[in-house]
């Protein structure tokens, strides 16, 4: 049994040889033709036969060549395909050094044979907004919990609870910068606030507000004021500067936060706002880089307030996720958010 395989696999290797090689032979009999009738070996003195042979001779050259070619042809593509996935396959183009103007190239043309008039707005918009480099890290996951509290007629004590979590292209060092801010009657400022009442990464707490409505007291070594009155935070392989910015109608409170040692951060911050809701009629919530997930929770006084959330500059919208209170919504978004986009809620007072 073993040696009648043997022999049908000789044999059939020999078959394929056999085909491979029948492309070459017509073209190698032909010119064999063509050198024995000019050399007049076949038919010394008969010029009509080898005239008749030397016709047969091209014609077996000339239709071998062109079987040939289209084998060739065949092939090409085949080698085609293998070089395309050279080319691009995910190796190569990790050590190529030009993939941003290889981007430019291949987004141009897509965009351009679909909407020609605005291509190169979009490729521009793409570019500038969502494949910058500026921003190396990205969120994987955040937690919005917003609660307001009525603190008297229209004015309500708003306080945001936001963890993040963090993950960095690589340990160097880089700035995530945060905000909070409210606005007033210009001129008016007198009851409104808003501040930052604790900042923990990684389980380390960076920041406590512990003196209520005063600024918060030096507390150690690690703290200390600039020459502006900022407060500059080090601690725990973390930097905190935080800056006061208040304008004519606008009281902010901003935060830059520096981080690097690790590619992986859990941020917790909480922040609490005091303010007059017929000046501030929406909450808002803007990506400032990539996340992957939002969920929001909001708690308010049903009895007291309207409210009415929006995605903003979203593709899909936020799903509302039904609870057994109607003063408490969820709402999730389990897509891609980019920068400038997010969410709004309308807030508006009840009569």
């Amino acid at each position: 049994m073993e040696e009648n395989s043997t022999h049908k696999s000789v044999l059939d290797q020999l078959s394929r040889l056999l085909r491979h090689m029948f492309v070459y032979l017509p073209p190698i009999i032909g010119f064999l033709l063509i050198i024995a009738t000019g050399k007049g070996w076949i038919f010394p003195c008969d010029r009509a036969w080898n005239k008749v042979f030397e016709t047969v001779g091209v014609v077996f050259v000339t239709g071998g060549l062109l079987s040939l070619a289209f084998s060739v042809l065949k092939y090409f593509k085949y080698f085609q395909n293998i070089l395309s996935d050279i080319l691009y396959g995910h190796e190569f183009l990790e050590r190529r050094t030009d993939l941003p103007s290889l981007w430019s190239n291949i987004s141009s043309i897509l965009y351009h044979r679909k909407y020609p008039k605005i291509a190169k707005k979009i490729q521009t918009l793409l570019k500038d907004n969502y494949f910058d480099t500026k921003n190396p890290y990205y969120s994987s996951y955040a937690e919005l919990k917003t609660t307001y509290l009525q603190d008297k007629d229209n004015w309500f004590k708003v306080t945001d609870v936001i963890k993040q979590k963090i993950i960095a292209t690589s340990e160097s060092e880089f700035k995530i910068p945060m905000a909070t801010d409210v606005e007033f009657e210009e001129g008016k400022p007198d009851g409104y606030y808003c501040k930052l009442l604790t900042l923990i990464v990684n389980d380390s707490e960076i920041y406590n507000y512990l003196d209520g409505n005063e600024k918060k007291e030096m507390k150690d070594e690690n703290e200390k004021k600039d020459e502006k009155g900022n407060l500059i935070i080090n601690k725990a392989g973390v930097s905190l500067v935080i800056e006061t910015q208040n304008s004519k109608n606008i009281m902010a409170l901003k935060y830059d936060l520096t981080l690097s040692g690790k590619t992986e951060y859990s941020i917790v911050r909480v922040t609490e706002k005091r303010y007059d809701i017929t000046f501030n009629p929406l909450k808002r919530w803007i990506a400032s880089h990539i996340y992957r997930r939002l969920v929001v929770y909001v708690s308010y006084p049903e009895n007291v307030l309207y409210l009415c959330p929006k995605g903003s500059g979203t593709i899909n919208d936020f799903k509302p996720v039904i609870t057994g209170h109607l003063c408490n919504l969820q709402l999730e978004y389990n897509d891609i958010l980019l920068p400038q986009q997010g969410i709004v809620f309308g807030v508006a007072k009840k009569n």
